[in-house]
């Protein structure tokens, strides 16, 4: 009687499921794709290629996902499609999926508009930040360029716009704060008190005056036509502030600081010259000329 030898045999699926580590040399050979692997002692079933090259129907990807929300990503290899990662739907996300190919668009919640766009939180999706980017013409990029700190926008007035604030309480260290002005300005203030006005008109609020005054701070220009005292109002929390003070007249004009505060090292500055002019700046305790 002739000897019989039968080798090594499974289906697909229970090869790839147990994944087994042939010995060198057996032959391991699939009963429905009629397709045959060469162990080599170290590899698991899997990561073993078909003997003779790709094989029948067995190596076909069969594998579709129809719309669970779910999608695969395979790397392309003869005779095995390996899987390397899952895709699946999150907040905001939705995936739908055909035989061929993934499509990611955005989901319940997000807009529908083609003019906004929507960043959310990641762990809670009802926090959003929205751009609305309608007046922006065709054909036109606008870039929001943002420094190395953190930025707080100013404060809401419920309405999605953003209140008028006289005088800012100041940002922790390392950040700042973008406000607007009675003046329609746009300011920003750092943690050391210090504005900078970075938006709106560059038109300066001129005001002219014939007898006693004290300045505000929306005042930029007072000119001045008489004799008398100009107040200046205090220097805490007005840093970067300046002033320009002109005297228009024949008289003489007294620029005087706030109770203790000084000039250029005195109380007190004096314009006695028709249309000469002291411009000064602030650096939150006392003013200077410049």
């Amino acid at each position: 009687m002739g000897t019989r030898i039968q080798i090594r045999r499974d289906t697909y699926a229970n090869w790839t499921a147990n994944n087994p580590i042939p010995a060198d040399g057996e032959l391991c050979w699939e009963v429905d794709g009629k397709k045959l692997k060469v162990g080599d002692g170290i590899a698991g079933y899997n990561s073993l290629t078909y003997f003779g090259g790709s094989g029948g129907s067995g190596e076909s990807n069969t594998i579709s996902v129809t719309g669970d929300g779910n999608g695969i990503i395979y790397k392309e290899k003869v005779g095995v499609d390996l899987v390397l990662k899952s895709i699946k739907a999150g907040a905001g996300i939705t995936i739908t999926n055909n035989t061929d190919d993934i499509t990611i668009s955005s989901g319940a919640g997000a807009s529908t508009t083609d003019d906004v766009f929507e960043v959310k939180n990641a762990v809670d999706n009802t926090k959003v930040m929205e751009f609305d980017i309608s007046g922006v013409t065709t054909a036109t990029t606008r870039t929001i360029t943002m420094a190395d700190f953190d930025l707080t926008l100013g404060v809401s007035n419920g309405d999605n716009t953003f209140t008028q604030i006289t005088t800012p309480s100041n940002p922790s260290a390392g950040s700042n704060k973008l406000y607007f002005k009675s003046d329609d300005l746009l300011y920003q203030l750092d943690s050391a008190g210090n504005e900078t006005l970075v938006g709106g008109s560059s038109n300066k609020n001129v005001v002219t005056k014939v007898a006693g005054y004290t300045a505000t701070t929306d005042d930029d220009v007072i000119l001045c036509n008489g004799t008398f005292t100009v107040d200046l109002f205090a220097s805490s929390g007005n840093s970067g502030k300046e002033l320009v003070i002109k005297n228009i007249g024949t008289g003489t004009i007294t620029i005087d600081a706030n109770s203790t505060e000084t000039i250029d090292g005195d109380l007190t500055q004096v314009i006695t010259v028709q249309y000469d002019s002291v411009k000064i700046i602030c650096d939150g305790s006392n003013w200077y000329i410049i």
